[in-house]
């Protein structure tokens, strides 16, 4: 019987976040990481192209993916278009898009694509109030079924919920 540092640590689910922007790459994976590179594996990459080789060999390797976060423009591929993608690869991750304009259209277009879970806009400083919430619930109802699939419900912004003010919700 091994010993128990002999044993395999419990893989970890990852958050992949992708951004063509060096600068807001790094700074969005650095708030990941502080708030959950304990719990999580923080992958960062700066094309779709990168990131979806990246999910490919995860799930050869059998890794976990929680959270797919994505800038929405992108050059060559957007951030709809990368996520449609990655939804062949990794189906059961939470995705949320992120981007510098309030783009009403882009919002719909992923919703209607890649049945997005959160539209995030930039700048999200402070992280302790306009990420970190975000990805908290994303994670929270990935975790709180057993399913491998890590289906989940998911809530929209205010001015995008249905009159009565409650949340969307999806069955996947």
């Amino acid at each position: 019987m091994p010993r128990k540092s002999e044993q395999a640590a419990p893989r970890r689910a990852a958050i992949v976040t992708v951004d063509d922007d060096p600068g807001v790459s790094r700074a969005v994976a650095r708030d990941l990481r502080r708030r959950y590179g304990e719990r999580h594996r923080i992958i960062r990459a700066e094309s779709g192209a990168t990131a979806l080789d990246a999910l490919r060999q995860m799930k050869l390797r059998g890794d976990l993916v929680a959270v797919i976060l994505a800038d929405y423009r992108m050059p060559k591929m957007n951030g709809i278009e990368f996520l449609e993608r990655a939804m062949d690869i990794y189906p059961g991750a939470r995705r949320a898009l992120l981007t510098a304009y309030a783009d009403t259209g882009a919002a719909i277009d992923a919703i209607n694509v890649v049945d997005l879970d959160h539209y995030l806009l930039k700048p999200w400083d402070p992280p302790e109030e306009k990420l970190y919430p975000v990805i908290d619930t994303l994670l929270g109802r990935c975790t709180s079924r057993a399913s491998p699939r890590l289906s989940c419900t998911c809530c929209w912004p205010a001015r995008w919920r249905c009159r009565a003010g409650s949340a969307r919700t999806t069955s996947r």
